[in-house]
């Protein structure tokens, strides 16, 4: 911080109707969700139909000791 006593800091954009009239200020979340699903989908088109049916689209499953 080599000599400043304070930090420029900008906030997110308030949701409309906050910070008024005695309602208290609340910051819109900017931030996107993001899954990463290439551990089921497959990280390819390739991959994709190797992990899913190509008829209905759902995964696919495999019996192990006769179970689901």
């Amino acid at each position: 911080f080599k000599q400043r006593q304070c930090l420029k800091v900008s906030r997110s954009a308030p949701i409309c109707g906050t910070g008024r009239n005695g309602v208290p200020r609340e910051q819109l979340n900017e931030n996107t969700a993001f899954i990463d699903g290439s551990a089921l989908y497959g990280s390819s088109f390739k991959d994709l139909h190797k992990f899913r049916q190509a008829r209905t689209g759902f995964l696919r499953m495999n019996k192990f000791n006769n179970q689901m």
